[in-house]
Order: C-alpha cells, then sequence, then structure tokens
C-alpha cells in the first residue's frame, strides 16, 4: 500500500498527467477530448494515460473508434485526495482554463470529428 501511495504521488508530480486527473475527475474523456482540451499531441496525452492505467488510476474502454478514459472508482483514497485536491487548485490558471474548455465542449468540434449536433463522425 505505500508504494502505490509514493507512485501516485510521483505520477501526479507531472503536470499533464496531473492535468489529466483533474479533467477525468470532471467526467469520463476519449483521448482525441484530452488532447484538444489540453492542446498537447496525442502521443504526449496517451503516454500520460498509460502510466496513469499501470497504477490502475484509471480506466479505459473503447466505443466505436474512440478510447474513453474515467477514473477507477475502486481506488477510493485516491479519489479522496483528488476531490480536495481538485477543491484547492481549481483556481490554478491551467486547470480553470481546462475545466472551462471541457464545460464548453469547443474543442472536441475540430479534435473528435463532431458536427455541430454533437454527433461523433462514423456514427
Amino acid at each position: 500500500m505505500m508504494r502505490e501511495t509514493l507512485e501516485f504521488f510521483k505520477l501526479l508530480s507531472d503536470e499533464t498527467r496531473f492535468r489529466v486527473v483533474m479533467l477525468l475527475m470532471e467526467e469520463e474523456l476519449a483521448v482525441c477530448e484530452l488532447v484538444g482540451i489540453l492542446d498537447l499531441p496525442q502521443p504526449k496525452v496517451s503516454k500520460a494515460l498509460a502510466k496513469l492505467r499501470d497504477l490502475g488510476l484509471v480506466l479505459d474502454q473503447r466505443k466505436e473508434k474512440y478510447m474513453y478514459y474515467s477514473i477507477n472508482p475502486e481506488k477510493e483514497r485516491f479519489i479522496r485526495i483528488l476531490k480536495e485536491t481538485k477543491g484547492t487548485c481549481s483556481n490554478l490558471c491551467l486547470v480553470a482554463e481546462d475545466t472551462k474548455k471541457l464545460k464548453e465542449k469547443s474543442y472536441t468540434l475540430i479534435c473528435c470529428d463532431i458536427d455541430k449536433n454533437g454527433v461523433k463522425g462514423d456514427e
């Protein structure tokens, strides 16, 4: 348990992984959505997600042609820490900007091939 806790904090010390986790605390997201919100290259986002998945902090699920990620509900003690952290860091510039983009959904029209009716391409 101690090793897993240390790994958890080590993973969150990376800005990309931290931003990804803060967004996933809001809702399940596809890789393309995360790329659009974070304005980072897809390989960098995917690498961050892989490390979070390896720890078991996030789960992945394929839906159609998209891979979606969510916080693993079984990691209750980490979720408690993340909720507390989210509450105290919501004023941080990048986290606040990321959350605003998520709520506006403006990034998805370009990044995930979504039309103006909210329908993803090939659906």
